[in-house]
This record gives structure tokens, C-alpha cells and sequence, in this order.
């Protein structure tokens, strides 16, 4: 949950310079995570398996970068 919160941020909060997420990603009811104003470093376990909400490929999805 707290990736989710830090990249939302990066979108919501015009005071975030940059973020480092470890794990989650927003709903996009939440925050867009292609419109992040600030620089993100997300953190994923590449050996992990879970989908949806941890999952790299939807994070990578998330922010344009099929």
C-alpha cells in the first residue's frame, strides 16, 4: 500500500520532488500513474508472483511503458 500511496503522490501532490516505491501501484480511480509529475522508482521482486495490485507488468502497464 505504501508504493500505491508514494506514486499517487507523484501525481497528486505538487510538493513531491521524487518517489521510490516498494510494491503497489493506485487504482486508477486514485491517480493516473502516467500523469506523475515526479520522478518514480518502483521496486518489485522480479521472482514474485503476484497480479494486480504487486504486479510489475501492471505497474509497467500503469505508467506507458508496454
Amino acid at each position: 500500500m505504501g508504493g500505491a500511496i508514494s506514486i499517487a503522490s507523484s501525481v497528486l501532490v505538487p510538493q513531491v520532488d521524487a518517489v521510490a516505491a516498494f510494491y503497489g501501484i493506485p487504482s486508477s480511480k486514485l491517480a493516473d500513474s502516467a500523469q506523475a509529475k515526479a520522478p518514480v522508482q518502483a521496486h518489485f521482486g522480479e521472482l514474485d508472483h503476484f497480479v494486480g495490485f504487486s504486479d510489475v507488468t501492471v505497474c509497467h502497464s500503469s505508467f506507458g511503458f508496454d
